[in-house]
């Protein structure tokens, strides 16, 4: 709700939040933006057809051309949530980032330009995160 109030709660964040895992997070922004409750928007998650998703997306206020890079991130969270640990997150955003700019070529239009260039600077700061990690954990051991 404060992230609404104060104009924080955009559509990368929501996207940012699929692809780290955060699913419950993007669950609770939809109630909170489209006003369905949040057992229903859990239901249309598990509807492939993802029609269902896509009115209530739109309900929320959320611009219906950044919608395809949603619908490929839940496709995605689905069959790799299912193969990579949700708890490996970094290893999780690489995969799940990965597979949505494969997929979105296909779907790419002028408008997802921004949001193309969003998830890429995402992929680099997580790759930037993981190898941080990985110093620290390996100071750490020494």
């Amino acid at each position: 709700e404060h992230l609404r109030e104060t104009g924080q709660m955009t559509t990368v964040l929501l996207l940012r939040a699929i692809c780290a895992g955060q699913i419950l997070f993007f669950v609770e922004a939809l109630a909170d933006l489209s006003g369905v409750s949040r057992a229903r928007i859990l239901a249309l998650l598990n509807d492939r057809s993802r029609r269902g998703l896509k009115s209530v997306y739109v309900r929320a206020g959320l611009p219906e051309e950044a919608y395809p890079a949603f619908a490929i991130a839940f496709d995605v969270y689905v069959e790799e949530g299912e193969v990579v640990d949700v708890k490996d997150q970094y290893r999780f955003t690489r995969i799940m980032i990965e597979r949505i700019l494969e997929r979105y070529k296909s779907v790419s239009s002028q408008d997802m330009d921004g949001l193309l260039a969003m998830l890429r600077r995402f992929a680099s700061e997580t790759a930037r995160d993981a190898a941080r990690n990985y110093v620290q954990h390996q100071i750490a051991a020494a």
